[in-house]
């Protein structure tokens, strides 16, 4: 029988699928420049590159909740990992586009 996780245990574990999410959204930096690379050649392999994307994101989910322990899968973990991910690409997001705009132009002149 499964014990229910305490209050503070599931803001724990809600709080390490924000930090989940945020990551996922590093790793969708970098697949994103060769997907667009790619996109201009065939519009299918966006489709791949988006399933291949949330194939991996879910792989390394799973790996986190063996390491850290988390019990059976529960809705706030699921949105702790796309509250993550969208606060990743609405805000540190940009302001990693904004300094490599910056250093590119800087590279640039």
């Amino acid at each position: 029988e499964e014990r229910g996780a305490g209050v503070g245990e599931d803001l724990y574990i809600f709080f390490a699928c924000v930090l989940l999410g945020g990551a996922g959204g590093v790793v969708y930096d970098v697949f994103y420049p060769v997907r667009r690379l790619i996109e201009r050649k065939t519009r299918k392999f966006a489709a791949a590159a988006d399933v291949l994307f949330f194939f991996l994101f879910s792989l390394v989910y799973v790996a986190a909740s063996v390491v850290f322990a988390f019990p059976a899968l529960r809705w706030y973990m699921f949105a702790g990992c796309m509250a993550g991910l969208i606060l990743y690409l609405k805000s540190f997001h940009r302001i990693l586009a904004f300094f490599c705009d910056m250093l590119y132009n800087k590279r640039k002149k």
